[in-house]
């Protein structure tokens, strides 16, 4: 699961979505998943 933070209210990310300046990604995931989105952010 993501979801986008963006001033304080989380968005449902779609393909449209451009990330900005101060937002935050709120992720849920398995710990076995959590090396591939830390590598994925980098």
């Amino acid at each position: 699961m993501v979801t986008v933070v963006r001033s304080g209210t989380p968005t449902a990310p779609d393909p449209s979505l451009l990330l900005e300046p101060g937002d935050e990604l709120l992720l849920v995931s398995h710990s076995a998943g959590e090396q591939d989105i830390h590598a994925a952010l980098q």
